[in-house]
């Protein structure tokens, strides 16, 4: 018998410009033993009434208004932790989150499972500041010397390998039902625009879970402008209108 997946998704309307495309990768999903929460945190229902016309063949999916924030990292933090909320109220094995700006391969579930880990994570690109200059990196940081973490090489995302990681995003992450019902989602530090998936990997290892990577489940990550992919040759987004 499969194991039941929930798939949760925390966004908002200014995602509304991927939803599409996020909507025709979602129904290409493989696995035969699953369903889909969307947490919208939006300031008015507008969106709230789009993605609840959503329908898709061979999967269930709810939609949730979640309470208004005052900040960008709190939205995110109760968005969540009312898909916990929602993934402990049923009968699941795992939950994949899934942010509605990653499109991930159609068999993620099934090769996340495999991996058959604690926490599993795809990979994707992102741009980040470091030294005050833009960089375009897999959003992964592994292990390092004394105690420290350092992101992982595009030469390493590109050699398709499983290994244990320190930081995921959670853009595309795999956890087991025994972590979802130990650890809520919470601030990382200071931080005052994200960093909810750094404050939850590192209470997944401060209570003796692992995480693990499998660098051949790579995801696309789309922008307003471009999608950002993985490099075939010499390039590394996909532009569109």
């Amino acid at each position: 018998m499969s194991k039941k997946v929930l798939v949760g998704c925390p966004t908002y309307s200014g995602q509304e410009y991927c939803l599409d495309r996020f909507l025709a990768g979602l129904d290409a999903i493989s696995y035969d033993s699953v369903e889909v929460v969307f947490v919208d945190n939006s300031d008015d229902d507008m969106y709230l009434k789009r993605l609840k016309d959503i329908k898709m063949a061979g999967k269930k999916i709810t939609v949730l208004k979640d309470a208004i924030s005052d900040t960008r990292i709190s939205r995110i933090i109760s968005s969540r932790n009312r898909v916990r909320d929602h993934f402990l109220k049923g009968d699941y094995s795992h939950l994949l989150f899934l942010d509605t700006d990653i499109i991930a391969p159609c068999d993620v579930i099934e090769r996340l499972l495999a991996l058959d880990t604690d926490v599993a994570s795809g990979v994707y690109l992102g741009r980040v500041v470091i030294d005050g200059k833009l960089h375009l990196i897999p959003i992964l940081y592994r292990h390092h010397d004394g105690g420290r973490v350092r992101t992982v090489t595009m030469t390493e995302a590109m050699n398709d390998d499983i290994f244990d990681i320190s930081v995921c995003g959670l853009g595309c992450c795999l956890v087991r039902k025994t972590v979802v019902e130990k650890i809520r989602f919470r601030r990382f530090g200071n931080t005052s625009d994200s960093g909810e998936d750094t404050a939850f990997c590192l209470d997944v290892q401060g209570n003796g879970f692992e995480i693990k990577a499998d660098t051949s489940v790579k995801c696309a990550h789309m922008g307003k402008n471009e999608v950002l992919v993985f490099p075939k040759k010499s390039k590394t987004t996909v532009t569109f209108g």
